[in-house]
């Protein structure tokens, strides 16, 4: 994006922005799009926004984005196991400051006072962090490209099929019965609902079987949501809900805290479509304000959701819950 269309979009309304961002190339809306943070930290900006509903009615942008922030998210993990050599930092300085000492006594210059010496020193640490960032740089990108061409030489292992790149909104994601759902929950947080009888903990898992029966002739070798219940056990039950509604059919809301976090299961009976599952038929969605798993189970089709600004690594909270490798599914 040139320097004059973002002079343009300098001081803009919401609206403005959001017409002219209708307006852009393909290649401006990636400029956007690149800054855009995981976990839909910034779809309240409305450039952001104006460039993820561009993306959503282009599937060749579309998968640009999810690839690039894929890519953003295994670099930042490489990144994260970068630790520079002990005292890097403090050598690059001093040998800075030994260089300005030289300089001065070259041009028999004195610096008298200390505001003129606090002037240029901060130039010697921006070298120092540019060297540090630099290096650390080069170094993921080295460490990344043989998890890309496949090298076994210490790559990070390809995740990118549990990477959620921002959501592109419930309304183009989510089918009517992972909607309902999701209000619901709205809801019993909002104190719009009120909860059953909790069962407790350890029979949480029988109460769900209890009021949505599994399919014992469509059983599924496979059972993430027993893994959920299991952590129940050992976690605490917040809140319980019965659905019966003639649009969406039955299913039943159980929400759970483990290690501090608020996650919610919902078990829907019947096998349901799931949009945008995989060929093992599961579906890793995140829209503005959900992550959520969908997958069928025993006859059954569930889905795992929570507020992915709870946690710092959303893919690896739900496989811990779950006890499964989203990315090898």
């Amino acid at each position: 994006m040139n320097d004059n269309r973002a002079d343009e979009i300098h001081g803009k309304g919401e609206q403005a922005i959001t017409d002219m961002v209708s307006e852009m190339t393909n290649d401006d809306i990636k400029v956007i799009l690149s800054v855009a943070r995981p976990n839909g930290l910034d779809v309240a900006d409305p450039m952001i926004a104006g460039a993820l509903e561009r993306a959503n009615s282009d599937p060749s942008l579309w998968d640009w984005f999810v690839e690039s922030q894929s890519w953003d998210a295994e670099v930042a993990k490489a990144l994260g196991s970068v630790h520079p050599p002990a005292g890097l930092r403090e050598r690059i300085l001093s040998i800075g400051e030994a260089q300005l000492t030289a300089s001065r006594n070259e041009r028999d210059e004195t610096i008298e006072t200390p505001s003129r010496t606090v002037q240029k020193t901060p130039w010697i640490a921006m070298a120092a962090a540019a060297v540090l960032l630099v290096g650390g740089t080069f170094f993921a990108s080295e460490f990344l490209r043989g998890s890309k061409t496949g090298d076994s030489g210490g790559g990070i292992a390809g995740n990118v099929g549990a990477v959620t790149p921002l959501g592109k909104g419930a309304s183009a994601q989510f089918a009517n019965w992972q909607t309902d759902a999701l209000q619901s929950v709205d809801q019993i947080l909002e104190g719009k609902k009120e909860s059953l009888p909790l069962p407790e903990e350890k029979v949480a898992w029988a109460w769900i079987d209890q009021q949505v029966p599994p399919n014992p002739i469509a059983s599924t070798s496979s059972t993430p949501g027993k893994a959920i219940g299991e952590h129940i056990t050992s976690g605490e039950g917040i809140a319980c809900l019965r659905v019966d509604d003639p649009l969406i059919g039955h299913y039943v809301l159980f929400c759970f805290k483990v290690s501090g976090t608020l996650s919610h299961l919902a078990v829907f009976d019947g096998v349901r479509e799931i949009p945008n599952a995989n060929a093992s038929g599961v579906a890793v969605q995140q829209s503005d304000r959900w992550q959520t798993v969908s997958w069928v189970e025993d006859g059954r089709t569930m889905m795992l959701f929570f507020f992915p600004t709870d946690v710092k690594d959303p893919a690896g909270w739900a496989e811990e819950l779950m006890n499964i490798d989203l990315a090898a599914r």
